[in-house]
Parts: C-alpha cells; sequence; structure tokens
C-alpha cells in the first residue's frame, strides 16, 4: 500500500504541468472577445435646437406672408397699413420670406453630415449674412427691453409704431430665438469640419485691411452716438436710422456698435493669438459675428427705415460699413483658401 501511494506520488510529480493544468485566460471577461466600436448616441440638445429655429420663426413668415398677399393685420393705423403697401415693403417682405426659408434649410442642414461635403462658400454665405441680420437682435433687444421696462415703468411693446404689440412680441421674440438656436448650431458644425483650419490661419493683414478695418470701427462709433445719445445727436442732416427713438431700439444700435467694433480686431489677432491661443478663437468668432454685422446692418438699415428717408450721413455709414466689411471677408476668405491647402 505504501509503494502504491509513492509511486503515484512520482507520477504526479514527473507529469507536464500543461497537460494538468487547462489553460486559463488572463484577460477580463469583457475584452476577451472583441467588443463593437461605441455608437455615439442622438444629440437631443441639437434636435431640440432645430425645432427652436423652425417653430420661433413660422409666425413671423406667416405674417409677412399674408403682408405679402394684401392683408394688413397687424396694423393699428391706416398709415401703417398705406406705408405697408409701398414698393420698399413689398421687396423687403419678399426677401425676408426668402430668407426664413433659407434658415429653415440651414437648421436642417447643421444637423446633418452630408453638409460636410457641401462647398465652404454655401454654407459659410448664407450663415454669413444670417449672422449680420440677427447677431444685434439678439445681443440688443433683450436687454433693451428690460431696461425700457425698468425706466420708463410701461411695456416696451407699447412703442411699436403703428403695428400691434403682440406683432412686435412675436417678431423680436422669435428673432432672439431663431438666431441663438443657429448660432448654436452653427459652432458646433464649424468646429466639427474646420477646427484644424482655424488652428493654422493666419490673421489677414496690409494696408486694405488695416484701412478696413478702421472704417468698420469709425462705423461702430457713430453708430455708439447715435444709440447714446439718439439718432438725432449730430443735427438733421446727420441723423440716424429714422424711427429708432425707444430704449429698446437704441439698444439695438448699441449693439451694432460694439459688434462692428469688434469686426475691426482684425489686426490684432496676429499679436493677442501668438500670446493666448485660446483668445485667439474667441477673436475669430468675435470678427465673424462684428463683420458679418458691418456687411448687412448699414443696408438694412437704409430699406427699414421708417419714414423712408435717410441722411447723407446714414447713407455714407452704411456704405463705409459694408464695403470695409466685404474687404475684411474677403482678406479672410483668402487666408483660410490658403490654410486649406
Amino acid at each position: 500500500m505504501a509503494l502504491t501511494l509513492s509511486s503515484a506520488r512520482q507520477a504526479t510529480a514527473h507529469r507536464d504541468p500543461s497537460a494538468a493544468t487547462p489553460p486559463i485566460s488572463t484577460a477580463p471577461a469583457s475584452t476577451a472577445s472583441a467588443s463593437p466600436p461605441a455608437v455615439r448616441g442622438p444629440n437631443h440638445f441639437a434636435d431640440l435646437l432645430v425645432v427652436t429655429a423652425v417653430l420661433a420663426a413660422m409666425p413671423y413668415l406667416v405674417l409677412k406672408t399674408m403682408w405679402l398677399a394684401g392683408s394688413r393685420v397687424g396694423h393699428v393705423s391706416a398709415d401703417a397699413a398705406a406705408e405697408a403697401g409701398e414698393l420698399r415693403h413689398v421687396i423687403g417682405n419678399a426677401v425676408t420670406i426668402a430668407l426664413v426659408l433659407l434658415s429653415f434649410a440651414l437648421a436642417l442642414a447643421w444637423r446633418s453630415s452630408a453638409v460636410r461635403k457641401l462647398p465652404a462658400a454655401v454654407v459659410l454665405v448664407p450663415a454669413f449674412i444670417g449672422t449680420g441680420l440677427l447677431a444685434p437682435i439678439v445681443t440688443g433687444v433683450p436687454l433693451g427691453f428690460v431696461v425700457e421696462a425698468v425706466v420708463t415703468g410701461a411695456s416696451p411693446l407699447a412703442s411699436a409704431e403703428g403695428l400691434h404689440p403682440v406683432v412686435y412680441a412675436v417678431v423680436y421674440g422669435g428673432f432672439v430665438m431663431v438666431g441663438a438656436a443657429h448660432a448654436l448650431l452653427f459652432a458646433g458644425s464649424a468646429r466639427r469640419r474646420w477646427a484644424p483650419v482655424l488652428e493654422r490661419v493666419r490673421a489677414p493683414r496690409g494696408f486694405f485691411v488695416a484701412e478696413a478695418s478702421v472704417a468698420l470701427v469709425l462705423a461702430g462709433l457713430v453708430m455708439g452716438a447715435w444709440a447714446i445719445a439718439g439718432p438725432g445727436v449730430f443735427g438733421q442732416g446727420a441723423s440716424g436710422p429714422p424711427g429708432f427713438e425707444s430704449i429698446t431700439q437704441r439698444f439695438l444700435l448699441g449693439a451694432t456698435a460694439v459688434l462692428l467694433a469688434g469686426g475691426g480686431l482684425t489686426p490684432l489677432l496676429g499679436v493677442l493669438g501668438r500670446r493666448a491661443p485660446r483668445a485667439r478663437f474667441a477673436l475669430v468668432a468675435v470678427q465673424w459675428v462684428g463683420i458679418a454685422t458691418g456687411a448687412v446692418a448699414g443696408l438694412t438699415h437704409l430699406a427699414l427705415s421708417a419714414s423712408g428717408t435717410a441722411s447723407p450721413v446714414l447713407i455714407a455709414v452704411a456704405l463705409a460699413g459694408t464695403t470695409a466689411a466685404v474687404t475684411l471677408a474677403a482678406a479672410w476668405a483668402r487666408q483660410l483658401s490658403e490654410a486649406v491647402e
């Protein structure tokens, strides 16, 4: 019996370990087999922004369509109703309807991966125009509304000349929401597509760039004076946009002035960008908004003046701001094209 147990122990001692013990995987159970790649979930916040951008503009679209068809709903005086039938307002209504429809397409495009395949100009030009139209409203009207309500103790909606207060609320309230939604959607889309380009692009330089920057800042200063002291501060022949008398409307002018001045910071980008790379991206955004505002704000003031007339100074400021902004936009387009190549 002892001999048998001793033989068994010897046989066990000389046995191949690999044959005695099955191989055990040291890898965790979760990684023992290849796992499928993570799938990014839906961005519900971005979807909500798209819905907001569309629904907030719908009342304005319906109202403009009715006015273009001859209805005068929303007008509270015969003079205002008659003025709405003038050619400049008819053209303005048709243009704004087209812009609203374009904004619907853009809102949907920002959420589509197909937008990355489109040429940059097809995406950036409508975004540029929309930024110029909506940025002063988004940044100026809400604060002006609150200040006017506090200072006057009355509803700022009552200051809408010739229009029912509800129209004023629907139009500007919708613009604020549309502008904010599009800004967030565009920022996300631009970051995904052009972040590497913005990291290596150089700020435009040269005599014409510097000249345009100064002109844009000066246009902003004049707008600022009209906003602070009133459109008539420089006299009858140098008045600002007619009808911009209320506190809310002057805050709109003030926001335009600040944005124009920001657009004139182009020559500083190269210096500040080298010292603070993070500040560089912020300055690019400020200049995008400022240059876009300069390109369309002056012409918008000329087209939408309440009385249909504009002073020589207003015309000069509008044309100078537009020319300067277009010059800076063209300079940036060349720099971006070189960065892409």
